[in-house]
């Protein structure tokens, strides 16, 4: 297999399309997706967990963000409307030359529960052969139980849970680290 130096900007999954951030479109992409962001603040605290480099304020906030984390994004689009965001870190390798990649992701509180980020996350696998990476990972809130169903349903494993204290001891964050072998079914 020929390993695909950049991600595709757009990626079709039958009626969804995702739609990569470049700087070609950045501007009216990310006018939709922070406004769908304003919309599901709320809905989005196992996402955001009141954390201030996830709290946006306007959209040169959100470019900052994805600038200076690295980011490969893509928005997801349903009736060519913006309803989610799925966010890629920077590859890593270990000893054994496997090479990871992160991933998070959000959908609008409209959208949960229909399949949509399951059928997302499923098509990108053969995305993520053709990058070469052979490992996702992801973590999960330990109280975001459909998340957590979503990653067993598509075969990640949870491998460790962690418990995280702010700085200023006010905020703890208890998840679940998942990882995923990738592989080509044939």
């Amino acid at each position: 297999m020929v390993i695909k130096r950049h991600f595709p900007k757009i990626v079709t999954a039958d009626d969804l399309q995702l739609i990569k951030i470049t700087n070609d479109n950045r501007n009216v992409i990310l006018d939709e997706l922070f406004y769908v962001y304003q919309n599901n603040f709320d809905h989005l605290k196992y996402w955001h967990h009141g954390w201030k480099e996830l709290i946006f304020k306007n959209v040169s906030e959100i470019k900052k963000y994805i600038r200076k984390s690295h980011l490969v994004v893509y928005v997801i689009c349903k009736n060519k409307k913006i309803i989610g965001c799925m966010e890629i870190n920077r590859m890593r390798k270990d000893d054994e030359n496997n090479k990871y990649r992160d991933l998070s992701y959000w959908i609008d509180k409209n959208h949960t529960r229909k399949g949509i980020m399951y059928k997302c996350l499923l098509f990108m696998d053969k995305i993520f052969l053709e990058q070469g990476i052979n490992i996702l990972q992801t973590q999960i809130d330990m109280k975001n139980e459909p998340s957590i169903n979503l990653m067993k349903k598509l075969g990640f494993r949870q491998f460790c849970a962690s418990f995280m204290i702010s700085k200023d001891g006010k905020t703890t964050l208890q998840t679940y680290s998942f990882m995923k072998r990738i592989k080509l079914n044939i």
